[in-house]
């Protein structure tokens, strides 16, 4: 793991602890670590951070909490429950939609759409 990686994982773990009564922002983490760049590239490098910390066994939290949105590290086992469980439904929504985008294109690539009054392109 390089230095720059280590020493961006300190400081993300620092401010969560230091806010624990609020989510904290991803671009406002980015501005902590100092992460230069366009506003998307500053969100990604914070994503990456954040998942660098939990597949070290830290559980992290991210979304909407307490009517704000940003990260934060879970108060429990139950929450962190409940978080990965939110994140494997979304999962397995998207998985949903993405074979259902799939099919019906296939449906109308081979021409089954003309079958039901559906016009091409």
């Amino acid at each position: 793991m390089s230095a720059g990686l280590c020493r961006r994982r300190e400081l993300t773990l620092a401010c969560l602890q230091a806010h624990l009564d609020r989510p904290v922002p991803a671009i406002e983490l980015a501005e902590v670590l100092a992460i230069p760049g366009e506003h998307e590239t500053k969100r990604r490098r914070v994503r990456e951070t954040i998942e660098a910390l939990r597949g070290s066994g830290f559980a992290i939290c991210a979304g909407r909490h307490e009517g704000a949105e940003g990260y934060w590290i879970a108060r429990g086992d139950g929450e962190w429950s409940r978080y990965l469980e939110a994140r494997k439904a979304q999962k397995v929504f998207d998985f949903v939609a993405i074979r259902k985008m799939r099919e019906s294109t296939r449906d109308r690539i081979s021409g089954q759409g003309r079958l039901f009054g559906e016009e091409s392109g």
